[in-house]
């Protein structure tokens, strides 16, 4: 059910940086941040992968910082993803980590049975 969710999450958020983004006419003029628009925010396909090296918390400062320093509305977008979907996404491994081992120290060890 945690997968699903944060696959629904995930659409939408990219959903929501490709509107966001790609279609700002302001950016797309940028000399620099218009190659960086292009690279990470050219389609949906695009976007979601670009939000995929969100998630896996992977050169996140090379997207996010020149974008916001241009546009920091664009916050919005970013803070939730790394909070919600990377510390969350972390959160959930550590707690079934946690579980299997509080699982594992109550079931008796027999080692001949």
């Amino acid at each position: 059910m945690n997968l699903i969710l944060l696959i629904i999450l995930s659409l939408f958020m990219s959903l929501y940086g490709f509107r966001l983004i790609a279609k700002d006419p302001d950016l797309r003029a940028h000399p620099t941040l218009g190659i960086l628009v292009e690279e990470n925010y050219n389609g949906l396909n695009r976007s979601f992968l670009t939000l995929l090296q969100f998630v896996t918390l992977d050169g996140i400062a090379n997207v996010s910082y020149p974008l916001m320093l241009e546009k920091p509305h664009l916050g919005i977008l970013f803070f939730p993803i790394l909070i919600f979907i990377s510390i969350g996404l972390m959160n959930l491994v550590t707690a079934a980590l946690v579980e299997n081992v509080t699982w594992s120290i109550q079931v008796p060890y027999h080692p001949f049975a």
